[in-house]
């Protein structure tokens, strides 16, 4: 079991959305969420995504990431075509681009 922002987390939870569903979110352990450093440190690195992991997974399956990754994904899965937060993170900028021109009268 993992201790997170005060719940016991199972391993085998991640495990079982990661390779039953389409996609996962991930998301980087927020160090300023914790009131107690050592918490955070125990935690920070228990859920990394690697190669060897997504190597198990669906060949379908999606990996989101709003970025910056602090451990969350190793640059090894950077390569694989399943790894979609760089074209989520350049969508996202077209997205605030326009929003940006409506919003000044622009568009």
């Amino acid at each position: 079991m993992v201790f997170v922002h005060g719940f016991s987390v199972p391993y085998f939870i991640f495990d079982r959305t990661f390779f039953v569903h389409g996609g996962i979110p991930r998301d980087r352990t927020f160090k300023e969420r914790f009131s107690d450093l050592a918490q955070y440190e125990e935690v920070k690195g228990q859920y990394e995504i690697t190669a060897e992991l997504m190597e198990r997974a669906k060949a379908k399956m999606v990996v989101m990431h709003p970025l910056p990754r602090v451990g969350e994904i190793h640059y090894s899965v950077d390569s694989d075509p399943r790894a979609a937060y760089f074209r989520q993170v350049k969508n996202g900028m077209f997205i605030r681009m326009a929003l940006l021109a409506m919003v000044l009268g622009k568009a």
